[in-house]
């Protein structure tokens, strides 16, 4: 079993991410966790879920920097782990959460209901996580229509804005993909609320409406193995439906690529 390691500092411009590359901390996988109407990103350690302060702060459209101040002024337990993307983040245990949506439900620090229909409360949610939160979590899924045939791929990065996405460049029809973890890293998201989203039958009948295919294919290049992948059409549509949900670095994705043109941040790369 790997240890877990406390926290002993604050990352200066981000709480979650760790620069030393050089600690093995222990290794997470995404999970999916449906709670009514709201799909929770979270991460399963040692048979215990944590979450990021992005995963616990917006689905319910509140700042990750409050929840981070929240926690650390009472004192909350940090852990680092490795995420599957190799990214090492800081993460905080399920009673965390808990103890931060009760304190915005006493305090009256946020809305009684988080949907237009009035149907979803923080309150409800924080029981059903009280009961037994492992019922919640969702079964691995293999997304949808995934092809079982294997791409041979070259990765490369293009800038867009002030940001660089990992884009594959597959060897038979040159065509450009996106690996699901890079796609959703790249709004500060995770894979597992990717699979939410598609799982949700109104959710991608909408996405399909608007050109989104779904067509999942593995890729392989030497540098990182085998790998899902979306086409890079298919992430500009997933970047949208999270542009239209408030999320700030979609829209700032989205606008750059409309600015400069999706094609010509490709040319050089073809």
């Amino acid at each position: 079993m790997a240890m877990t390691h406390l926290i002993a500092q604050t990352h200066h411009t981000d709480p979650q991410i760790i620069d030393d590359d050089f600690l093995d901390y222990p290794h997470v996988d995404h999970i999916c966790l449906q709670l009514e109407e709201v799909t929770l990103g979270a991460y399963s350690l040692d048979n215990q879920i944590v979450f990021s302060l992005r995963q616990m702060s917006i689905p319910i459209r509140q700042s990750p920097r409050q929840a981070q101040q929240f926690l650390e002024e009472n004192g909350y337990q940090k852990l680092w782990v490795t995420t599957p993307s190799q990214r090492n983040l800081t993460v905080y245990p399920l009673n965390s959460l808990l103890a931060y949506w009760k304190y915005l439900v006493s305090d009256n620090l946020i809305p009684p209901y988080l949907d237009k229909n009035q149907t979803v409360s923080l309150k409800q949610l924080i029981e059903q996580l009280e009961k037994d939160p492992n019922q919640l979590i969702q079964p691995r899924v293999n997304l949808i229509n995934q092809d079982s045939d294997l791409l041979k791929a070259t990765p490369t990065r293009i800038t867009i804005g002030q940001s660089q996405l990992e884009i594959l460049k597959t060897e038979d029809d040159q065509e450009f993909r996106v690996s699901l973890s890079a796609a959703m890293d790249a709004i500060g998201s995770s894979v597992a609320l990717l699979v939410g989203i598609i799982n949700s039958r109104r959710k991608l009948k909408k996405l399909k409406a608007k050109g989104f295919s779904g067509k999942i294919l593995y890729c392989y290049t030497e540098t990182q193995g085998i790998m899902k992948t979306m086409s890079l059409g298919d992430c500009l549509h997933i970047w949208e439906y999270f542009a239209l949900k408030g999320n700030t670095k979609a829209v700032y994705l989205l606008s750059s690529c409309s600015k400069l043109g999706i094609n010509s941040l490709l040319e050089f790369k073809s």
